[in-house]
């Protein structure tokens, strides 16, 4: 979207007069300001125009009868082409239900705001009940440490994945932050590596000085990558990149092929099981709640304790003494 266009929407002489079109617009342009994310911006835009197809494909628009674009909405949002062996849809998670809903509703309440609807259908659909981070899984510590191992950091490709997964486990942080790592955002001073994140979730700025071995690993791979050009690359130069001979050699790594170099290299194909990881070392290494928090970048205290208790639940450390019990010992 253009300024241009934002400027010729706001600047009607009536509020009434904005059409759908341009009331789009102007709400994706809010959504961009305020979290200052482009993919966040185009993952809203993409879901409204695929809700708006549904509606046209029924004779209906957005400022169509609330009751009835609800009834879409409630479809919409519970539709997915999954299906079980007996070919009955599988429906989709509680979570994406309620996300789609949300982006439904944002549209409609700023649209609400700039008197161009005055009802928002949303408020008339029931949310699911989500349990908190319900699919928060971490991985073994020493099996991560045996994979990392293996990894043959005398290729290319492996001093790559090495320094990428090291950053993903020693940071914290999430994928696309990670995979939006650009060289501008690269502060080096002696032996010390500092990485600036200015659009964490949330529209946070976040920094992170690497440990010595994970800022060593980056660096490697960084000048086994770019060579003598390191030194004159322009502040936008991806940081992880393509290794494929398909088109995409040096282009930025997509966000499947981080999943691609987990799930190669650790077994697990969800980015996120790292920062659970991070998570569960953290504390193992006796760092206080509001360490935790600051560096998952949590809003409250009580955010991160959810987060943490979640999958304390899963281990039981009274599991050995009763499997013993039943006669289920590690050695016979």
């Amino acid at each position: 979207m253009t300024n241009d266009a934002f400027n010729q929407a706001s600047t009607a002489l009536a509020p009434r007069t904005f059409s759908l079109d341009q009331m789009i617009t102007i709400w994706l342009h809010e959504k961009a300001n305020r979290t200052r994310s482009a993919e966040t911006e185009r993952a809203y835009g993409a879901r409204l125009r695929e809700f708006r197809a549904v509606l046209q494909a029924a004779g209906l628009d957005l400022n169509s009868d609330p009751q009835l674009v609800a009834v879409a909405a409630q479809g919409w949002a519970d539709h997915t082409d999954r299906v079980d062996e007996c070919g009955k849809s599988l429906g989709v998670a509680p979570a994406t239900f309620n996300q789609r809903l949300a982006i439904l509703s944002s549209f409609y309440q700023t649209a609400i705001k700039r008197g161009v609807l005055m009802a928002n259908p949303m408020t008339t659909i029931d949310r699911r009940p989500v349990e908190d981070y319900a699919s928060a899984v971490s991985l073994d510590q020493r099996d991560v440490r045996a994979q990392l191992d293996r990894i043959d950091r005398a290729t290319l490709a492996g001093k790559r994945d090495y320094a990428l997964l090291g950053v993903l486990l020693n940071t914290g942080r999430r994928r696309a932050e990670v995979n939006g790592m650009r060289w501008g955002a690269v502060h080096i001073s002696g032996q010390e590596v500092t990485i600036d994140f200015p659009r964490t979730k949330g529209g946070k700025h976040m920094r992170n000085t690497l440990p010595a071995g994970v800022g060593k690993a980056v660096l490697d791979w960084l000048h086994a990558f770019y060579g003598a050009q390191l030194g004159d690359l322009s502040h936008d130069a991806p940081i992880w990149v393509s290794l494929a001979h398909n088109g995409t050699y040096g282009k930025p790594v997509s966000a499947r092929s981080f999943s691609l170099i987990c799930d190669a290299r650790l077994g697990v194909s969800k980015v996120h099981s790292l920062r659970h990881t991070f998570t569960d070392a953290m504390e193992e290494a006796g760092a206080k709640l509001s360490e935790i928090r600051d560096q998952l970048g949590h809003a409250s205290i009580a955010t991160t304790d959810r987060y943490i208790q979640k999958r304390r639940r899963a281990k039981n450390r009274h599991g050995e003494t009763i499997a013993h019990m039943f006669g289920f010992d590690e050695e016979e």
